[in-house]
């Protein structure tokens, strides 16, 4: 599966955007209710990214990362 970094940085580039061509799941060659249930599971929110200040890839991975081994 894509890492981490790389997903938070798709959703960062497409502002938190998952489903149509100019979405992150399709950045990431793979189904959009695929990444959606990705995401929750990681506990990652797509909706931090939405705004101009949006998260950073590296933080995003970071919150993620912890998600996992908690």
């Amino acid at each position: 599966w894509k890492s981490i970094a790389y997903v938070c940085g798709a959703l960062h580039r497409t502002g938190g955007k998952i489903f149509g061509d100019d979405g992150a799941a399709a950045l990431l060659g793979m189904k959009p209710t695929t990444l959606a249930s990705k995401l929750k599971r990681l506990g990652i929110d797509r909706r931090d990214f939405a705004s101009p200040d949006a998260a950073n890839t590296a933080d995003c991975a970071r919150r993620a990362s912890e998600h996992i081994s908690a």
